[in-house]
């Protein structure tokens, strides 16, 4: 009796024991948070908020490249800076480097504009040259202003002329159709606008004839894909190219006979395009791969960066020279079809009266 009293008894909860409970809650929890997570990364890869170069949403850089190629022909306002580098080390050390800041506005195909400053420094065997100018073109008229002037080359020759060099340096100077006809005669100019009317539709009809040759051909293709980069707060793909040389070479080929129908020159004979068939692919055998690094906006599609570098063999052209030739290119793009001004100076001078020349000529 008094051992059924002291019986002891278990009674279970509908849930099971006190810890499973929150072992399932915990499961859950884990589940969800895991579902978030996939969820979360395949939208961020999806939409490219996340973009490692498995990502399976991301484009393939062929499709890239295509896009950015029709994205860049209809640009119509652009700023590039542009460096170029050439360097030859042969015993004495020959360089030349430029570089350029263009803007252009073609948006009003009746009042194009165009703006651009200029620095060239040469140097040769220790002799150092240096020319800087700046430029605008607005419509039909042209402005140009020397920045640096190489004394040492265009002295002697402005003082032939009985001007002083500092006349010329930072002053803006206006070229025009009217300037034009007045120094060199209303007959020659006539002759001259006619000569620019026939090279202008002659280069309507030429730029067709390029435009469609270079369609749908590939005149590069893609080497390697690298990690994305930044250029200034633009996300951009980074790829490095080589030129299709097989593509080229027919390329070029097609070109000249262009230029010969356009220039209503006769076929070249079949052994004269035999001969220069063998002059390009014995250049693009010296030349060898022709590699370059593009960035392309990851929304835009706009070419943000070109770098190209390219170093030779002065021996692999001139047999017995030895040395090394080097050529390099870097340009940036920016301002895509944003607004630009392009204003004429408020100061400048025409042509008769910097250099005192006739307003007109006798015919």
């Amino acid at each position: 009796m008094i051992n059924d009293f002291i019986k002891p008894t278990l009674t279970f909860p509908p849930e099971g024991l006190p810890g499973q409970k929150a072992k399932k809650n915990l499961l859950k929890i884990i589940i969800a948070i895991v579902v978030a997570g996939l969820l979360g990364a395949g939208i961020s890869l999806a939409t490219q908020i996340w973009d490692p170069l498995w990502n399976p949403f991301r484009p393939s850089p062929e499709t890239v490249i295509e896009k950015m190629t029709e994205k860049m022909g209809k640009v119509q306002v652009i700023h590039s800076d542009i460096d170029f580098e050439i360097e030859v080390k042969n015993g004495e050390e020959f360089n030349i480097k430029t570089n350029a800041l263009v803007d252009t506005d073609s948006a009003d195909p009746n009042n194009q504009k165009g703006a651009m400053v200029f620095n060239l420094n040469f140097n040769i065997a220790g002799m150092q040259i240096s020319l800087g100018f700046e430029q605008k073109i607005i419509g039909q008229s042209s402005y140009i202003k020397l920045t640096t002037i190489p004394t040492q080359v265009l002295g002697p020759m402005l003082q032939e002329l009985g001007m002083d060099i500092n006349q010329l340096r930072n002053t803006w100077i206006k070229i025009d159709e009217d300037i034009l006809k007045n120094i060199m005669g209303q007959e020659f100019t006539q002759k001259m606008e006619e000569e620019q009317e026939k090279a202008e539709k002659q280069q309507e009809i030429l730029t067709e004839k390029i435009k469609k040759l270079v369609e749908n051909k590939k005149l590069y293709l893609v080497k390697e894909e690298l990690p994305d980069e930044k250029v200034g707060k633009i996300k951009t793909y980074h790829y490095i190219v080589v030129l299709n040389k097989e593509e080229i070479k027919t390329t070029l080929l097609e070109l000249i006979k262009i230029f010969n129908e356009q220039e209503e020159a006769q076929s070249l004979p079949g052994e004269e395009l035999q001969k220069l068939q063998g002059e390009i692919n014995s250049f693009f055998e010296k030349v060898g791969e022709i590699v370059g690094e593009v960035q392309i906006g990851k929304r835009d599609k706009f070419l943000y960066k070109f770098i190209g570098e390219k170093n030779l063999g002065i021996s692999q052209f001139h047999k017995g020279q030895e040395g090394t030739f080097t050529v390099k290119l870097n340009i940036d793009f920016s301002n895509f079809n944003q607004p630009v001004s392009i204003e004429p100076p408020q100061e400048f001078k025409t042509l008769e009266e910097m250099f005192k020349l006739p307003t007109s000529k006798p015919r």
